[in-house]
């Protein structure tokens, strides 16, 4: 992983802890005023509509006396007449809270956890190919297999650039049956450094006795300043 994907990465996670905490603070906030608040029964007295937002007035009962308040939030559902659950500070009745903020808070969590896995997800992937590839570096298999291409990954890109493999084939002696390996991206053309060290082939570290598990060692071309 270079490093434009490792500042992507903690890009997403920085926005996505972001949204969590706005979306968690939201939510804890509106279970607070549920727990301490009185619940009570509403109707929707008026619907203002406006060229960009609408503006809903509820009327409810405290203590045998009508209130009217505003309240945060619109949907579709809300017209004149139509019931609506709410919340009331019994210190102060005009402070009221809805279930209309509950798709906000859920929108939040639900964005932040997203942004915040993908953004994990440049970290931990490395992680996890990085453990994968030892275990076959020390129990794989090694063989020799010939450089049949090297391409541009181009279902891949950070910032316009797409990242180069290696594909390479190996002979099975025992069967004659050939298999296709495909290298890690990397971030660099490395045909220059092949052709500097003639190197025709690279080593490939098989599982034992399943072929599709493997690792393209790349120690013999690696650019340090690229990884």
């Amino acid at each position: 992983m270079n490093k434009t994907e490792k500042l992507i990465g903690a890009i997403f996670a920085f926005i996505g802890a972001i949204f969590l905490i706005i979306g968690l603070v939201i939510c804890i906030n509106a279970y607070q005023k549920r727990a301490k608040w009185v619940e009570t029964d509403a109707v929707v007295s008026e619907v203002i509509y406006r060229r960009d937002s609408e503006a809903v007035i509820v009327q409810y009962e405290v203590n045998g006396k009508t209130q009217e308040q505003k309240i945060n939030g619109y949907s579709s559902g809300m017209v004149e007449g139509a019931p609506i659950h709410l919340w009331y500070n019994p210190e102060n009745p005009a402070q009221i809270h809805t279930n209309a903020l509950d798709m906000l808070h859920w929108m939040f969590i639900g964005m932040g956890g997203l942004f915040f896995a993908v953004g994990c997800s440049f970290f931990i992937t490395p992680i996890i190919k990085g453990k994968k590839q030892k275990e076959l570096l020390e129990q794989g298999e090694m063989v020799r297999a010939d450089i049949v291409e090297i391409a541009l990954n181009r279902a891949y890109s950070v910032n316009g650039r797409h990242p180069y493999y290696i594909s390479c084939r190996w002979r099975n002696p025992e069967n004659g049956q050939y298999y296709l390996f495909r290298s890690e991206n990397l971030w660099y053309n490395p045909q220059d450094l092949l052709e500097e060290k003639q190197l025709k082939t690279l080593p490939v570290y098989l599982a034992p006795k399943n072929y599709k598990k493997y690792y393209i060692c790349l120690d013999e071309i690696k650019v340090n300043d690229y990884q």
